[in-house]
């Protein structure tokens, strides 16, 4: 989108045109502020989903490995990969699922009160 006559010439006469070229502009910066916001929520959520996730899964790996190897006495390592995959998996999937609800509810609030 090219520059509009009005704010190339701010103390000429404003025609019909320039007033809604003007009110367009208005819009477009409107939307790129409210992305912004988005864009900041998204990482926000996406951090805290990361972060989460390594605080859970390390120590539960080695818990898992110690259950495994140790208490269960299985030797194969594709039997521990899958039942290890299985337990985080599940474990990350309850996670992922408060995480986006407690999101999603607090950008309802947000949505509400504005």
């Amino acid at each position: 989108m090219s520059t509009p006559q009005w704010f190339k010439n701010p103390n000429g006469v404003q025609t019909e045109q320039d007033i809604k070229e003007a009110k367009e502009y208005e819009e477009i910066q409107l939307q790129m502020v409210e992305g912004n916001k988005r864009n900041k929520n998204t990482v926000k959520e996406s951090l805290v989903i990361v972060l989460t996730g390594t605080l859970i899964n390390y120590p539960l790996s080695l818990f898992l490995l110690w259950v495994f190897l140790d208490l269960l006495e299985i030797n194969s390592v594709f039997w521990i990969g899958t039942f290890s995959t299985l337990v985080m998996t599940f474990v990350a999937f309850i996670r992922v699922y408060y995480i986006r609800g407690y999101y999603d509810s607090r950008s309802r609030k947000c949505n509400t009160s504005n």
